[in-house]
């Protein structure tokens, strides 16, 4: 196809935000703004931005020291000591009021962090238990579900988390009890870490079972092209873990990340 019968591709419908053609979880495609830059630091700290895009709230995470870790609607940082994200890059989720839900009018870098995002926010947005109606920028608008997650995937950077295990080769070459028990111990007691970060207590008897390892194979260094072994490891919890296990597109260094759903 010549680039003159080339279809053009879907504008922004404010004109200067590039649009994120994406799948949703349950399969359905929806267009989501794909926030960056200026635009990302400076609507947190504008509510008359945020009031004329007809948005009442917007959470990212600050791209350095300079700029506070959570951002709510109206520039005011939420307290450090209770949100202790290790996310590496700000994905955005802006959302606005319908009724008796908030509605997601945007997100970065995609509807999978949307997912994840709103399943970690459900409490603070009180949405826990219910549905949220999700509105692309296209118009397309459905639900997704807010109930509790059962499963979580851990996803270790070998040379941080694993060290102790020696590595992931030998965790499975062995298999044995007393390697499983390690690695899930470890889980365990990351867990506990994370609620004693958030000031909660997860309770007594956090169980933490280890279902399957998955190599994930190599992937792109954080602060540079070098790269690293990731891999991801499928684990069962009895207690919901918190946004602080780290959520999103790439892990955070020395931490690994857990991904809810």
């Amino acid at each position: 196809m010549s680039p003159r019968n080339r279809p053009r591709r879907p504008k922004s419908p404010l004109g200067f935000m590039p649009v994120l053609k994406c799948t949703f979880f349950l399969g359905r495609p929806v267009q989501l703004a794909h926030f960056r830059g200026a635009l990302v630091e400076h609507i947190g700290r504008s509510r008359p931005l945020l009031e004329s895009l007809g948005l009442d709230g917007a959470l990212f995470h600050g791209r350095d020291d300079n700029h506070p870790d959570w951002v709510d609607a109206g520039g005011r940082a939420i307290d450090h000591q209770k949100k202790v994200p290790v996310l590496n890059w700000p994905p955005v989720v802006y959302y606005r009021t319908d009724g008796q839900h908030p509605v997601v009018v945007g997100v970065g870098p995609g509807a999978r962090a949307l997912q994840l995002l709103l399943l970690s926010f459900a409490r603070e947005l009180q949405v826990e238990g219910r549905n949220v109606s999700i509105l692309g920028w296209n118009g397309e608008r459905f639900n997704c579900p807010m109930g509790p997650a059962d499963d979580a995937e851990y996803l270790l950077e070998e040379y941080a988390f694993l060290k102790e295990a020696k590595d992931l080769e030998a965790y499975e070459a062995t298999d044995r009890s007393g390697q499983r028990r390690l690695l899930e111990g470890k889980l365990v007691n990351h867990i506990v870490d994370l609620y004693a970060s958030l000031g909660e207590d997860p309770g007594p008897g956090v169980s933490v079972t280890l279902l399957e390892t998955v190599r994930e194979g190599k992937r792109p260094g954080v602060d540079g092209p070098n790269e690293r072994k990731v891999h991801t490891v499928r684990i069962r919890s009895n207690v919901h873990l918190p946004v602080e296990a780290g959520l999103g597109v790439g892990t955070s260094k020395g931490f690994g990340r857990i991904l809810l759903g």
